[in-house]
């Protein structure tokens, strides 16, 4: 037998079909594959030595090099075709092994050709992510029956485009013949499953058909129907019963004219009515919402890790390495968005997601529902009337602000070091930061992104205080503005809390409209500009009760922080 190139017919055929000729023998193995559907494999015997080989489970750690040139770690639930030394050749109905396989120097085949399980074959390709031709066909059941046709035929071809000679004939381990499935069927229920009255002889006629064999026990009330071999996945009546109405046609069953349904009572302050409420409100904002998938790669973990709350649950059998993990944060899928719309240059984006995440925990594991925030480009189109205005943290925490309003919860938000903490009555309930280099880098965005997290579970806890009404004042409010200098360290939300002590029931509310840090200031100093709203529901209030107020707030400001009036 010689190795060489295969002749002009087969590689023609096989490059019709997608698939690169290598040599005339793996050449003939793909070539009977997909002209029988069934799977085989040749080895060269010389190496295989012993005239021997075993099907068995791989022992566990096991190093074995397959036809792509990767080394892989065998698991103890592989099932291998090995040597007479239990050393493995083969990855069984999934992919060879490079030590075993034909190349120019073999003069001396094995061709083997089996039936393996579907889950197993299943369960190895994904251990190991591989996708071939064989596996995808042990996956979903091949005929049994057909393993001689097969393997006769590869021969035939082999003799006829390598030479050689048959030194053995085929030889048969199965020790039993698979019986062909035996199913009850009642062509009345199948009438009453599909919802229409299809005629009892076309269903005979679809079944028989397919192979189907058919005996009837009671006159046209009950069947026995018996299942071609080679279709491994039809076992019950619900598998019979879908196979005609595929062929009679989904398009043919009738819409009914009327549905029916029930409502149901739901307690007016559920979760899932204040989720919608939120997401109603933000999307007339002008956000877009986004739905991601909660597998996510195991590169992002180390790149986006400022919201992580614990270990990342990986899996065991992951389908790519894109989807090898939970995720731990919504960070990862916000700036894959992000990245992929500015891609198609659209830069001016505002995001919002409800989804989950994911981490282990010493009891086992923990889940959190967050909702996502991001923002990033330009507040609006720029058009002739307005320039460019770039987005910045402000107007993050301006949605912020208006979701936690929406939904009544007392907050505050301070700055932590180069992120914002979001609290309710003392609870960590969110953070919101800019999106690191690192990040940017990673996702191949060159732009700045802002993100915000709200643990929309920690938020559902908190107890939010009952709304109240209160009547428009019919006398006027007024304003009143204080520059201070301040030591650098001390926070808004300090000032803020000792206005509402010593402002007294005609302090309506206080704002901060301008920080200034600079050359012109003292080292250490920083400028706050706040604004003081003031009123009173029942009269007019006075300049004289207006200074009083005022008065005693800054004397507040400079007996506690040594504030300085500018």
């Amino acid at each position: 037998m010689t190795v060489k190139e295969s002749s002009e017919l087969i590689k023609r055929r096989l490059k019709t079909i997608g698939i690169e000729p290598i040599n005339n023998i793996v050449d003939i193995t793909n070539y009977v594959l997909h002209e029988l559907g069934h799977p085989l494999h040749a080895f060269d015997l010389d190496v295989i030595g012993a005239n021997e080989v075993k099907v068995m489970k791989a022992k566990e750690g096991v190093k074995f090099t397959t036809l792509d040139g990767k080394e892989r770690i065998l698991d103890k639930n592989d099932i291998t075709i090995a040597d007479a030394n239990s050393k493995p050749l083969c990855l069984a109905g999934v992919f060879g092994g490079i030590d075993s396989g034909v190349s120019v120097k073999t003069t001396n085949i094995f061709l083997e050709c089996a039936v393996f399980d579907a889950i197993s074959v299943r369960k190895t390709a994904k251990r190991h992510q591989l996708n071939t031709d064989a596996s995808f066909r042990f996956e979903r059941g091949v005929d049994p029956d057909m393993c001689k046709p097969a393997i006769s035929r590869a021969i035939d071809l082999i003799l006829e485009h390598a030479g050689g000679a048959l030194e053995q004939g085929v030889i048969d381990t199965n020790s039993k013949t698979r019986e062909k499935c035996k199913i009850d069927f009642s062509p009345v229920r199948c009438q009453k499953m599909i919802g229409l009255d299809i005629p009892f002889s076309k269903m005979e006629n679809i079944l028989t058909d397919l192979d189907f064999e058919i005996e009837k026990t009671e006159g046209d009330t009950k069947w026995i129907c018996y299942a071609p071999k080679y279709r491994v996945d039809v076992t019950r009546e619900a598998d019979v019963i879908e196979e005609i109405l595929r062929i009679y046609g989904y398009n043919n069953i009738p819409l009914p004219e009327k549905l029916n349904s029930s409502l149901s009572y739901f307690n007016q302050n559920n979760s899932e009515r204040i989720r919608t409420g939120v997401a109603d409100m933000l999307s007339s904002q002008g956000f877009n919402e986004i739905m991601n998938n909660s597998l996510t790669a195991e590169e992002h973990s180390s790149v986006c890790s400022s919201e992580v709350f614990g270990d990342a649950v990986k899996l065991l059998n992951p389908l790519s390495k894109d989807l090898a993990e939970l995720r731990t944060n919504l960070a990862y899928n916000m700036l894959q968005a992000a990245s992929f719309n500015m891609n198609r240059k659209s830069s001016n984006l505002m995001f919002y997601e409800f989804g989950n995440v994911y981490a282990k925990a010493e009891s086992g594991y923990k889940e959190k529902h967050i909702l996502g925030l991001m923002k990033s480009g330009l507040t609006q189109k720029e058009g002739w009337l307005n320039g460019k205005v770039k987005t910045e943290m402000v107007h993050l925490v301006q949605s912020i602000e208006s979701v936690l309003q929406n939904i009544n919860v007392p907050y505050s938000i301070s700055q932590t070091g180069s992120s914002l903490e979001i609290k309710s009555k003392k609870v960590i309930i969110g953070s919101a930061r800019k999106a690191t280099s690192k990040e940017l880098k990673h996702f191949n965005i060159k732009q700045e992104v802002f993100l915000c997290f709200l643990d929309w579970t920690a938020i559902h806890k908190v107890n939010t205080p009952a709304i109240k009404y209160s009547s428009v004042s019919k006398f006027p409010e007024v304003q009143r503005d204080l520059s201070l200098l301040l030591d650098e360290q001390i926070k808004y939300e300090e000032l803020e809390a000792i206005a509402n002590q010593l402002g007294g029931k005609i302090l309506k509310g206080v704002s901060l409209f301008d920080v200034y840090e600079g050359d012109k200031l003292p080292k250490g100093k920083k400028s706050y500009a706040l604004r003081y709203t003031l009123g009173d529901h029942s009269k007019t209030l006075e300049d004289k009760t207006i200074e009083k107020t005022m008065e005693r707030i800054l004397n507040g400001y400079k007996k506690q922080f040594q504030a300085e009036l500018r």
